[in-house]
């Protein structure tokens, strides 16, 4: 956003939801004879331990920025995300919504003052 502007987001946004949307479509083409496999299964099952392991360093990682940035709005919002997480069993896409908007409009508010 800082680079191209809101052009540059929304090329970043497609550039980051499509190759997994692909994929997953793709998947689901496949996907009774893709659970049916047995090497396959064994291979999810192999799997699950990495992006268990890759969840929590993206997890740290996120949280030592947070802690960087000294913004009580970043504080704010991760423990508003991970009591939403924890306490509901709304869609995880509300979450992201509520996050965009939120980062949306603080972009807006700082951009407002620096003027």
């Amino acid at each position: 956003y800082k680079i191209a502007g809101m052009p540059g987001a929304l090329v970043t946004l497609f550039g980051t939801i499509l190759p997994p949307l692909t994929i997953m479509s793709i998947v689901t083409i496949f996907y009774e004879y893709i659970c049916s496999n047995e090497y396959v299964k064994i291979f999810m099952r192999g799997m699950q331990a990495g992006v268990a392991a890759m969840l929590v360093s993206v997890t740290i990682d996120l949280f030592l920025k947070v802690h960087k940035e000294k913004s009580i709005f970043s504080y704010v919002l991760m423990i508003l995300a991970f009591a939403y997480v924890m306490l509901t069993d709304l869609s995880i896409a509300y979450l992201a919504i509520a996050c965009a908007v939120a980062g949306i409009i603080k972009v807006k508010l700082l951009t407002k003052e620096s003027k």
